[in-house]
């Protein structure tokens, strides 16, 4: 009898554990698969092309992923402008960036879109800078030092990702 118990009471407790594992997988989702190394589906360099719908969440997995966060978010000075509003001295955030450098009369791209400016300044960041303002937390006014495989690196789906990201940062 008092086997029949034990094993009766194991087998409630290996159900219970189960159940309770299943309920924490269910709540908490994997999060997308970032791959490191060139993209499958490479963007490449033409802004124009159609994206996908974009994962913001996603997008800041891949940020993170890439090291983006370290000079655009962390407060890195001297790198490269910064993604938040509050740390900008205009108080733009990137996609308000993005949009007053298509109207520049000094701007060198072909974006016409804040989305095609950020898709281009990720797969081809030499072909704008953005100028320094003082008070801003860069100073760089060229060569930019990001990777400029980014095109061959990150997909479409990659970047649609990122841009979604990008327009949540406030």
């Amino acid at each position: 009898m008092q086997s029949c118990l034990s094993h009766s009471l194991r087998v409630s407790l290996v159900g219970i554990a189960v159940i309770v594992l299943t309920a924490c997988e269910a709540a908490s989702p994997t999060p997308p698969l970032i791959q490191p190394g060139p993209a499958t589906d490479p963007a490449g360099t033409d802004v124009a092309i159609e994206l996908p719908e974009g994962d913001a969440e996603r997008g800041g997995l891949i940020a993170q992923a890439r090291g983006c966060t370290a000079c655009h978010i962390t407060g890195a000075p001297n790198i490269g402008p910064a993604w938040e509003s509050a740390k900008n001295p205009d108080g733009l955030n990137s996609p308000g960036i993005a949009a007053a450098r298509i109207a520049a009369d000094d701007y060198n791209g072909t974006a016409t879109t804040a989305e095609e400016y950020i898709f281009e300044s990720i797969v081809s960041p030499n072909i704008d800078i953005v100028p320094p303002t003082p008070g801003a937390n860069w100073v760089i006014a060229g060569p930019s030092t990001m990777l400029t495989e980014y095109g061959s690196l990150l997909s479409r789906k990659d970047l649609a990702d990122i841009i979604a990201y990008l327009k949540t940062v406030q």
